[in-house]
């Protein structure tokens, strides 16, 4: 139960962050308005949910957190590259 249970969680947040995801890829060379801490906090709090969904045998939650990841990790590298 709480597999299934961390896996709606996952999706769920994935489904949430796909909009900010597009506008960040379009807006890529102007992201001043994303804070550098809240990307970094967001990164750190999907590691702990890697960790939870893994251990609990989520596996789907697992990959959708490491995309998020990824997405989270460009997000930083275009906001420190277009300063």
């Amino acid at each position: 139960m709480i597999d299934l249970l961390s896996n709606i969680g996952n999706t769920l947040a994935f489904i949430a962050s796909i909009p900010q995801i597009i506008t960040a890829y379009r807006n890529r060379k102007n992201l001043k308005g994303l804070s550098s801490l809240m990307l970094f906090i967001c990164f750190m709090a999907y590691i702990f949910f890697i960790m939870v969904a893994y251990l609990n045998g989520a596996y789907i939650g697992v990959v959708l957190c490491l995309i998020s990841e990824v997405f989270h990790g460009l997000q930083f590298y275009w906001k420190r590259k277009y300063r």
